[in-house]
């Protein structure tokens, strides 16, 4: 396993290169966050953004901050590198995205 780095402590703003990527990050942000069980709110409530901010960031609507990014992958409990890493999800979840689930 690999060790994780310390994120920063400035703000910076994070787009993606592509629409892709920032879709990859919203998909498993999602995944994740379903497989640990939590809705929106609670999630939001976990990282501290508001539910809106889950929503677009889960629909790629929104670019998250690195601060956020981080804070992501510290209540999902993966790597920073895993958020934008595309997967394969099992039968069922990219349906669930789509209908806002």
């Amino acid at each position: 396993m690999q060790t994780s780095r310390p994120c920063p402590t400035r703000s910076a703003s994070v787009t993606a290169s592509t629409s892709g990527g920032q879709l990859a990050l919203g998909r498993n942000v999602h995944y994740y966050r379903r497989l640990h069980g939590w809705d929106e709110r609670t999630f939001a409530d976990k990282v501290g953004i508001s539910r809106v901010s889950v929503f677009r960031i889960e629909h790629g609507t929104q670019a998250p901050s690195l601060r956020t990014i981080c804070r992501l992958a510290e209540v999902l409990q993966v790597e920073v590198y895993e958020l934008f890493t595309p997967k394969a999800f099992p039968l069922g979840d990219e349906e669930d995205l789509a209908s806002g689930a």
